[in-house]
């Protein structure tokens, strides 16, 4: 019986082996030798997966699409190393770029009017794909900026739960990736200040997915930790579209900006703001006046400042305006005579802000 122990003991040892990737997530210091990230070398791509994203001609036409529409107002894939680095040789041979182009189909592809399922053929292909990879233990920010987009696509056509698990696979996906985490592993990695940002705005955008997500039930845990004050914002949109990102301009959640905030770093501060009101809700003292009148007036200032420039965002805008709703909705039906004068408040800010017809 010993024997036959040992030798399956042996045999086991001779048969089994870790990979890079389980012992880079097992042991994180090694971050401070090696690489952050594993890019899956050249692979066989299912045909299925090639027909759907298309010739060289189809992938132009998407990425434009997408970074003439989607990027705007949630830029956090770099414009300028997408097309110089993932489109310099097309068709793609690596797996997690093969990734990428496909949830960039996805999400710049309306689905059918009728009957109007989101649950496309792409949109399973897209799903069944990131677990093939995922499974590969590929460790890419392209597969994380992948999973945000079909977080997005879920979101956006409502599809739930399956949004609410897909964006908590994200910031898991990101914890291991090393992203945002505990300042004590240290990468030597040499990050360029476009990679840099790339990485931060990734993070920025599960952040706020991860809150709005969570807007129709307060009482559920994030899956990312609150943001804290010493924390970047994003650099300016259109310097960094151009592959451009001044250290000397960049601020954090505490300090005042001293001249125009971008659209994205102002999103993200909005998406702090909603987590706030979540958390208040949820914490049992929503009628707290002093805590809802802060978080009241913060808001208002902060649409303020997206109405203040040139061209506003809409989608911004609107996010905005769901936060000053979650925050007021439980006093609609308040029966307190206490909250009569906030519950008015409340309604105005539906009436007012919220329903008024939108200039044209």
């Amino acid at each position: 019986m010993q024997a036959s122990a040992e030798e399956y003991s042996n045999e086991l040892f001779e048969t089994q082996s870790i990979n890079y990737p389980t012992l880079l997530f097992l042991d994180p210091f090694i971050l401070q030798d090696g690489q952050l990230e594993i890019t899956p070398a050249a692979a066989s791509i299912p045909p299925l997966i090639l027909r759907l994203i298309g010739d060289v001609n189809d992938i132009h036409d998407t990425a434009a699409k997408f970074f003439d529409h989607i990027h705007l107002w949630m830029p956090f894939i770099s414009k300028k190393r997408f097309y110089d680095i993932h489109l310099r040789t097309l068709p793609p041979s690596q797996s997690d770029v093969v990734l990428l182009l496909l949830c960039l189909r996805l999400i710049t592809t309306l689905p059918p009017a009728r009957p109007r399922d989101a649950r496309t053929p792409l949109y399973y292909a897209a799903k069944h794909f990131f677990l093939d990879i995922e499974g590969e233990g590929s460790f890419s920010i392209l597969v994380l900026q992948a999973c945000i987009l079909l977080g997005l696509y879920e979101i956006g056509h409502g599809i739930y739960p399956a949004a609410f698990l897909t964006i908590g696979a994200c910031a898991r996906y990101a914890h291991a990736l090393g992203f945002n985490v505990s300042k004590t592993v240290k990468s030597r990695k040499v990050l360029t200040l476009v990679e840099a940002e790339e990485r931060r705005r990734v993070w920025w955008a599960i952040v706020i997915l991860d809150r709005f997500v969570n807007i129709g039930c307060p009482g559920r845990p994030f899956a990312t930790a609150e943001p804290e004050l010493n924390d970047l914002l994003p650099a300016d949109d259109a310097e960094w579209d151009q592959g451009i990102v001044n250290p000397d301009n960049l601020c954090t959640l505490l300090e005042p900006l001293t001249g125009h905030m971008s659209r994205f770093a102002l999103l993200c501060q909005a998406a702090r703001l909603l987590g706030q009101v979540l958390q208040h809700l949820s914490s049992g003292t929503a009628e707290d006046d002093d805590v809802s009148i802060q978080l009241d007036r913060t808001l208002q200032s902060m649409l303020a400042a997206s109405l203040d420039v040139e061209v506003p965002d809409e989608y911004q805008i609107a996010f905005i305006y769901s936060c000053l709703v979650a925050l007021q909705y439980p006093l609609l039906s308040s029966p307190n005579v206490v909250l009569g004068e906030r519950s008015q408040r409340a309604q105005e800010v539906f009436i007012f802000n919220y329903l008024k017809p939108k200039k044209r």
